[in-house]
This record gives structure tokens, C-alpha cells and sequence, in this order.
């Protein structure tokens, strides 16, 4: 089909067009992409192909070129172009053989069911496995484990939830039907206990009469009855112990009704304990600020960068960063070359600079290392790049580094010269008779005084001739 056909199918029919054609994720890739894709699986030749690839084609032409070219990377270019021998050329991956071991990595990161998986797998193809079989058994209960604590925190909290909406109306409520019951059971009792503070009194006047008159008085109503005096004695010694053990059991009545007042007031000191226990259980669960933690550095920055700082008179401390990118195209032009650190010291000296250079083979991307024997006092200047044979093409330069001294330095400067390449002829002075007298003001120049008489010369003997102006000298 050509391009102005397959632009007018809708985009379902050009996706089953292309999954006939075996396209990867034909859902995925828009229209004009789908157009792309049928056309490089459907054309007869590479001329056609390209032809009628269109312009996202093209693009992805010209893209490939640059990485199979630049970086001589064809695989990578091949995928690009996403033609059907890309395909071939990249077989999906075997699966991973299962294995004990296998189940043992997955059980370690916590997949614990494709640990299962993959021992139901090794059990399929060897069912005498011991240690397979019995490893997942340990896994199945473990996650088995695993589900249930998950269920069992929900229905603590929803048993706390339901706890805490808990409002103290309907606490109230829940109280009012104890409160009402209370009554009912102190009426019930009442009968009982005055029976029983009866029983207590007549036991206290028996104490203070004394058990002989007591027995006496029994004895006598008891004969009276009828009854032999061995009858009575033992009837008696019943009632007085009987009496005891009522005395006992109303004085144990007695604590409890006391108890029983104090408990409200004991109630209030716990109320405001369990209360302040509350705030400060609050007060701990507060959340507490964490400072941040810092964030660790990355092992790259992705830049070509080189970096010297000087540790001592005679190190220097170099740490140096290159991109893939940029080695893969060094070695695309030089595939002899290597990757180098060049270190340049300067010197100064007397009879003039001492230069030093020399190379360190590296060959880590990036890294640091120590530089020795750096001569004491020199500029150094470090750079990072490719050596082959003696060209060096520099990927990035430090800046300058300056080593210190080892001691101060016992020549001191007083004057300041300047040099020049090329020296010019000394000037000589102009003759003059005697210096000018006359000089210059803000306002222009003073006037000449009037010179004294000199003597005569020898020639002539007239007087010395006169010096020339002011004017006439810097004229």
C-alpha cells in the first residue's frame, strides 16, 4: 500500500494492520508512526523504503547516521531505524533457569510467590528434591504469615476506631442500667443484714454477760423443757458457738459497707491519674521534627571537568571527570590513543622559567589521585584529555594552581625594573653656557631676572653671551 492510501484508513485499521506485521506496541505509536512502521515492513527495497518513509522517517534516518558514524555505535543505529533485521538481530532473552538459588534471591528481596514459582518449577523437573520441597513449605507458611498480619492490624484498628468514637453519652447510657440494678440488689440484701446486725447484737450481750450465765439461763429453760442436763450443755455450747461465727461475719459485713463508701472517693485520685497518664502519653506521641538527612553526592555530574588543589609544597590533589560521549569520540578519531593527565609546573628562576610537563596514564572516566614531586614554588596547570604517540588533545583544563614554599624566601625586592624587548641609543645632553633661570607658573612663564655681569672672554673681552629664553629652549 502507498502512503496516500494507508493516510486514510482510521487508527484501528492501521493497528491491525500493523499487528499483522509483527510491529512491537503498534498502540503506542501515533498515526503518522503507524504509517512509519507498515511502510519499512511492506517496502521491496531500501530505495522504496526510504522514499516513502516520510518526514519522521527521515529524521530517524539522519539521527541513526549520526550515532552508527559519530559514535560508531550500528547496533544502536540499527534499533533507530526499527527495520525488520533490528529485529532479528536483538532475540528476546531466555528465561532464567529455575533453580534453588534463584528461589533463594527472590525470597531475599521479598517476592516470596516468585520464590514459590520458581521452586513448583524445579519440583516439576525433579520431584525428589528434598531441600526444594521442604524450602517451599517454609516459604508458603511464610507468606501465609505475611497475609494475615496485615488483617489482623486492620481489625485492631477498626476495634480501636470503634473504641474511640465511643462518645460519654452513650457511656452513660451503657451506665444507667447498673445504676438502676444497684438498688434492687441493696434491697434484696437489706433484710439479710438486719438479721445478721440481730444476730451481732445478741452476740455482744452474750459476751458481756458472760458464757456462764448464758448457759445458766439455757440450762434452765431447757430443764424447764425437760430435757437431761448432758442435752442441754451440748445444745448450748452450739448456740454460743453459732453466735461467733454471726459476730464474725457481721463485723466482715460492716468492712464492706465502709469499703464500699471510701471506693467513690479512692475513684477521683484514679480518674485524674489515668487522666494525666493520657496527656502524657499524648505528649510522647507528638510527632517530633527529624532534621532532613542529607542527601549523598552522585558519583558523576556529566561534564568534562578537571579540578588540582594543592595539598603540600610537593603535592597536589587532581580529581577529573570526562563524559562517555566525549571519550567516544576521541576514540573514533584516534583509536591508538589513551586517556592521560598532563601536569605542567613552572618554575621561576634567575636565568628564567623552568618548565616541567609530563603524562599520567588513567583510566577510570573520573577520579582523583595524588600528584608528587611538584617543584616547590611553581604554577601548575593540570589538563585531562586523549595522548596519542605526542599529540594530546585536551578534554578540560584546570585552572591555575600555585605550589607553596617550603620556607620564605630569603631574597627580598627593594626596586622595580621593567624590561623591554629592544633597547634604544643613550640621549646626550645639550651644552649650555650656565642653567636657564627662568621658570614656568600656572599663569605661563615668570620673567627672566636680569643676569649679572659675567666676565670677560678671552676672545673678544666683552661679556658672556646672554642664555637663550625659555621659550627658545623648549621651543
Amino acid at each position: 500500500m502507498q502512503r496516500h492510501e494507508l493516510e486514510k484508513l482510521s487508527r484501528e485499521e492501521l493497528i491491525a494492520h500493523a499487528e499483522r506485521l509483527n510491529v512491537p506496541r503498534p498502540r503506542v505509536l501515533t498515526q503518522p508512526e503507524l504509517v512509519d512502521e507498515i511502510i519499512a515492513r511492506t517496502a521491496a527495497s531500501d530505495r522504496e523504503r526510504a522514499r516513502s518513509r516520510g518526514w519522521l522517517g527521515k529524521a530517524r534516518d539522519l539521527l541513526a547516521r549520526v550515532i552508527e558514524q559519530g559514535l560508531h555505535l550500528p547496533d544502536a543505529a540499527r534499533a533507530i531505524r526499527m527495520s525488520p533485521s533490528a529485529a532479528k538481530a536483538w532475540p528476546a532473552p531466555p528465561p532464567p533457569l529455575p533453580t534453588v538459588t534463584l528461589a533463594e534471591i527472590y525470597a531475599a528481596q521479598g517476592h516470596l510467590e516468585r520464590a514459590v514459582s520458581v521452586l513448583d518449577e524445579v519440583l516439576a523437573r525433579e520431584p525428589d528434591h528434598k531441600e526444594a520441597r521442604e524450602l517451599r513449605e517454609r516459604f508458603v507458611d511464610q507468606t501465609q504469615r505475611t497475609r494475615a498480619r496485615p488483617a489482623r492490624a486492620t481489625e485492631g484498628g477498626r476495634a480501636e476506631a470503634s473504641t474511640e468514637t465511643a462518645t460519654p453519652k452513650a457511656q452513660q447510657e451503657e451506665a444507667k442500667p447498673t445504676r438502676e440494678e444497684a438498688p434492687q440488689e441493696i434491697s434484696e440484701a437489706e433484710p439479710v443484714r438486719e438479721e445478721l446486725a440481730a444476730a451481732a447484737e445478741a452476740a455482744t450481750e452474750s459476751e458481756e454477760t458472760g458464757p456462764e450465765t448464758e448457759r445458766d439461763a439455757a440450762a434452765e429453760a431447757k430443764s424447764e423443757e425437760g430435757m437431761g442436763e448432758s442435752e442441754v450443755r451440748e445444745e448450748i455450747d452450739e448456740t454460743i458457738v453459732d453466735g461467733e461465727a454471726v459476730a464474725a461475719l457481721a463485723e466482715r459485713l460492716r468492712a464492706e459497707e465502709a469499703a464500699e463508701e471510701e471506693a467513690p472517693a479512692e475513684e477521683a485520685p484514679a480518674e485524674e491519674a489515668a487522666a494525666e497518664a493520657a496527656a502524657e502519653a499524648a505528649a510522647e506521641e507528638e510527632p517530633v521534627e527529624e532534621t532532613p538527612a542529607e542527601e549523598e553526592l552522585p558519583d558523576g555530574y556529566d561534564v568534562d571537568e578537571v579540578v588540582a588543589i594543592a595539598v603540600d609544597p610537593e603535592t597536589i590533589y587532581v580529581y577529573w571527570e570526562v563524559r562517555a560521549v566525549t571519550l567516544a569520540r576521541a576514540l573514533a578519531r584516534r583509536p591508538s590513543g589513551r586517556l592521560a593527565l598532563r601536569i605542567a609546573a613552572v618554575t621561576p628562576s634567575w636565568d628564567g622559567p623552568i618548565t616541567r610537563t609530563w603524562d599520567l596514564h588513567i583510566d577510570a572516566l573520573f577520579g582523583d589521585r595524588f600528584v608528587r614531586d611538584i617543584p616547590q614554588g611553581a604554577n601548575v596547570r593540570v589538563s585531562v584529555g586523549w595522548l596519542d604517540g605526542a599529540s594530546f588533545e585536551p578534554f578540560a583544563i584546570g585552572t591555575e594552581v600555585a605550589a607553596p614554599r617550603l620556607a620564605p624566601s630569603e631574597a627580598e625586592a627593594h626596586d622595580v625594573g621593567h624590561w623591554v624587548p629592544e633597547l634604544r641609543s643613550p640621549v646626550s645632553p645639550v651644552p649650555l653656557g650656565r642653567a636657564p633661570t627662568a621658570y614656568r607658573t600656572p599663569d605661563g612663564w615668570a620673567p627672566e631676572p636680569q643676569s649679572p655681569p659675567g666676565p670677560p672672554t678671552a676672545a673678544g673681552g666683552g661679556p658672556e653671551a646672554a642664555p637663550a629664553s625659555p621659550m627658545a629652549l623648549h621651543g
